[in-house]
């Protein structure tokens, strides 16, 4: 299970864009109390772009076209289907981790588009983050304060509720799970404020 899980965490070059997102997906793939896990493709080739969901077996080979989107798709054993967005997660995509009824109804389509289609976006934020050696080094920076802003945050929001991280992501409360949902919003809002601050010092 934990070659499993490095695997997904460490795949595409992902090991900086998802750092933050690293304690949600372990926990995700808890074989405790996950049903099952399926991870598709979401391959086309332009400019006939369509959507193929292409499920992959133990031995496929990971591919890093830029023109495939990898998106996990999690049961968990309460009934609950998340989508986890690896690639989406990479280009900035508020909800990379979402109820899989939720995700495919805002995303489905807009995966086709330039800004979200698997590495397309990934390779222009690149490019723009790598313009100078100085913006390069205020994105590191960035992405450290924030991972550990995002670590004290769950931690100090777990002991509010009194909850350790399982019951955080699997709880079926209604009330919690509006809670749950303010928080991961508000991260994901700090995360884009962040991001927008180091593009706009980069034109400046």
């Amino acid at each position: 299970m934990q070659d499993i899980k490095e695997a997904i965490l460490f795949s595409h070059s992902c090991t900086e864009a998802l750092k933050w997102m690293a304690f949600l997906f372990a926990g995700l793939l808890e074989g405790t109390w996950t049903h099952c896990a399926e991870e598709f493709h979401i391959t086309s080739t332009p400019p006939a772009r369509k959507v193929v969901f292409i499920r992959t077996s133990d031995n496929c080979r990971k591919s890093t076209d830029e023109f495939m989107h990898v998106v996990w798709r999690v049961q968990l054993k309460s009934g609950e289907v998340w989508a986890v967005d690896l690639t989406g997660a990479q280009a900035g995509i508020p909800m990379s981790c979402a109820p899989w009824h939720d995700y495919s109804r805002a995303y489905i389509q807009d995966i086709l588009s330039d800004e979200y289609f698997g590495f397309c976006a990934i390779r222009r934020w690149r490019e723009r983050l790598d313009t100078t050696c100085a913006v390069g080094d205020a994105a590191n920076d960035l992405q450290q304060q924030m991972l550990v802003e995002l670590e004290h945050a769950v931690e100090a929001w777990g002991n509010v509720h009194n909850m350790d991280l399982r019951k955080l992501i699997k709880s079926n409360d209604d009330d919690f799970k509006d809670q749950r949902d303010i928080f991961i919003r508000h991260v994901c809002e700090r995360l884009e404020r962040k991001t927008n601050e180091l593009m706009g010092r980069e034109s400046a």
